[in-house]
């Protein structure tokens, strides 16, 4: 930290300065959003944290981790997408920023409905054998699938792109 000191006529100005690698944008996320539903078994894992309960209103920035129990129901929004989480699911927020969403559904199964997405946007899901591209608004259910299953991606409006080992689908 450096500190100037200069001399107006009889007045002194101090001015205290940071310096170093360490800045605001260390500290605080580009993008964040929140938790709009927790109902039944849901949990919230901020990051460098334990999980705990999951609430309304609670921030969810890159890092984030929300899961559900075979009886709980957990909702985010993130600007004009929602993301929902079916019961025994497990997401993390792999990036948040300004026009990219990416979430990493480790198990389970998710709705989303992104009501914006334009030419710059980016919306993935990655899944265990792949990942999902939101390509345009709409609504999509995806579920991870099992050790022995596959994924399976349904649209029900929109449109998107898969891809994994067996090649790119739209």
């Amino acid at each position: 930290m450096r500190t100037l000191l200069v001399g107006l006529g009889g007045l002194y100005l101090v001015i205290i300065a940071a310096v170093g690698p360490a800045c605001a944008e260390d500290r605080i996320p580009l993008r964040a959003g929140r938790v709009s539903l927790a109902e039944g078994s849901a949990g919230y894992r901020p990051v460098g944290s334990d999980w705990s309960g999951a609430a309304v209103n609670l921030p969810v920035a890159t890092g984030t981790a929300l899961r559900t129990g075979g009886n709980g129901t957990t909702e985010f929004r993130v600007g004009d997408t929602i993301v929902t989480l079916a019961g025994g699911s497990e997401v993390e927020i792999a990036r948040l920023e300004p026009h990219i969403v990416h979430i990493t559904l480790g198990h389970g199964r998710i709705g989303v409905a992104p009501l914006g997405v334009g030419d710059e946007d980016s919306i993935e899901i990655a899944l265990p054998r792949g990942a999902v591209h939101l390509l345009e608004p709409g609504r999509y259910d995806i579920d991870a699938g099992a050790a022995n299953g596959p994924a399976r991606i349904a649209v029900f409006a929109g449109r998107g792109r898969f891809a994994g080992g067996s090649g790119d689908r739209t």
